[in-house]
């Protein structure tokens, strides 16, 4: 997922889309380390075309009771 939409559909472990994984890193350790270093690269990207901000959102009031 990424910003709350599936990037691909969801599929069962382990894969049977070979496109998914490569062999050598079947583990879901390294499936899931890929995955949040591509979402990382994509949050980068929209980052440098300022579409993206990080940080707190300054526009936002929270009213702690």
């Amino acid at each position: 997922m990424r910003f709350g939409s599936f990037v691909v559909e969801p599929s069962a472990w382990p894969f049977s889309d070979p496109s998914l994984v490569s062999a050598s890193n079947t583990t879901l350790y390294n499936v899931a380390l890929r995955w949040l270093k591509e979402d990382r690269d994509a949050r980068k990207a929209l980052e440098a075309q300022g579409k993206k901000k990080r940080g707190a959102r300054k526009d936002v009031w929270v009213i702690l009771v």
